[in-house]
């Protein structure tokens, strides 16, 4: 994992700050899963609370409890599928039932706008907007959270920010910034992923064998 301070200018429009002001925000990168991602500087790292968490930051928002969390799995399904493909996997497979799923785990779970094709990273991502109750230090709030998944490189990317259900709004634009700021690393060619020749249809190749007497026909 690695963090950078980088002093904010190309990058000011993203967090909604006017052109002549200047900010700092973190880049956030993992080399495990190729990922990074921007937030700014005031936003603090906290403890991660899931086994696949990777990344979770908590904005200087009292009782608002604004935060965003990154979970990354393992998901080798699709490993041979040509990335062209990448679309109609994440209508597949990363859209409302898997929204449903996902938010089993959390209290009182109400799934509200959803999207396909998004974008998240390189990578097709489902979005979904919901509520749900979770813990806070002393008390159960209810929250609101904007959601993207995102398959590439066989890792499914998931970024979660949340916020107190009143003060969702005011936050949900900050959210979108920091998804828009995510970034996957090349480890291939997308191009060539899942494509493969038809050796079949090849020309026929001849090789001289090391007894230099007969040959050898494929």
């Amino acid at each position: 994992m690695k963090i950078l301070r980088i002093l904010a200018i190309a990058g000011l429009v993203a967090f909604g700050i006017s052109a002549g002001a200047k900010a700092d925000y973190y880049v956030w990168s993992d080399a495990k899963t190729g990922m990074s991602l921007s937030y700014p500087d005031s936003w603090k790292i906290v403890n991660n609370e899931q086994p696949d968490d990777v990344l979770t930051v908590m904005a200087p928002s009292g009782r608002d409890y604004a935060a965003c969390r990154v979970r990354v799995r393992d998901d080798l399904r699709y490993s041979i599928f040509p990335q062209r493909y990448n679309d109609e996997i994440q209508q597949i497979d990363f859209s409302q039932a898997f929204w449903e799923k996902y938010l089993a785990g959390y209290m009182n779970p109400k799934l509200g706008v959803l999207a396909d094709g998004a974008g998240l990273g390189l990578g097709y991502a489902g979005y979904a907007e919901a509520g749900y109750v979770d813990s806070v230090p002393g008390a159960q709030m209810s929250k609101g959270a904007v959601m993207f998944a995102s398959l590439f490189n066989n890792h499914l990317y998931i970024l979660e920010c949340s916020a107190h259900a009143p003060a969702f709004l005011e936050w949900k634009k900050d959210f979108l910034a920091i998804a828009s700021s995510v970034d996957f690393k090349h480890t291939q060619t997308p191009l060539m992923n899942g494509n493969y020749r038809n050796f079949l249809k090849d020309p026929r190749m001849r090789f001289q064998n090391p007894d230099g007497k007969t040959l050898s026909i494929y």
